[in-house]
């Protein structure tokens, strides 16, 4: 599996390399009213509005403030294509399976990681792309962004 690591808070995460399109800039974020609450907001990428997941709310992290060395992940899962506002970007890298942990084995499986790999100095946790929105987020989502549309 390739994969596009990346940081938040001093954690290595990283994504399918398949689900990326590009790396970005971060730039000002709109704000999307009514969305839910890791969503920091959307962003007009190429004529997209593009709602920008807030990584470090989602999983729980100290905020800080959008600052020009974040990047923006373009990522695209199959419900919509979002960016996921990181840190820093480590850059592809190769994961072999008998590296990986599946997150199913664990003792307390989570639906928001594919995997897990060890590393010399720490553990990279593989996202789940498709996790990243529960059912009900979903739905606040699709209405928010219908309302901002319309």
């Amino acid at each position: 599996m390739h994969v596009l690591a990346f940081s938040v808070e001093n954690q290595r995460y990283a994504v399918e390399l398949s689900c990326v399109y590009k790396v970005l800039s971060a730039v000002a974020i709109s704000p999307l009213p009514d969305s839910p609450a890791f969503v920091a907001g959307l962003v007009n990428v190429h004529g997209k509005l593009l709602p920008v997941a807030n990584l470090r709310q989602k999983f729980n992290l100290p905020t800080v403030e959008l600052a020009l060395q974040h990047r923006f992940l373009w990522v695209n899962t199959s419900e919509r294509e979002w960016l996921l506002w990181v840190d820093s970007v480590e850059g592809v890298q190769s994961c072999p399976v008998e590296q990986q942990v599946m997150a199913v084995t664990l003792p307390q499986p989570t639906t928001q990681l594919k995997a897990m790999i060890a590393l010399a100095d720490g553990v990279m946790l593989i996202q789940d792309l498709s996790s990243l929105l529960t059912a009900a987020e979903q739905e606040v989502l699709d209405n928010a962004l219908h309302h901002s549309s319309g």
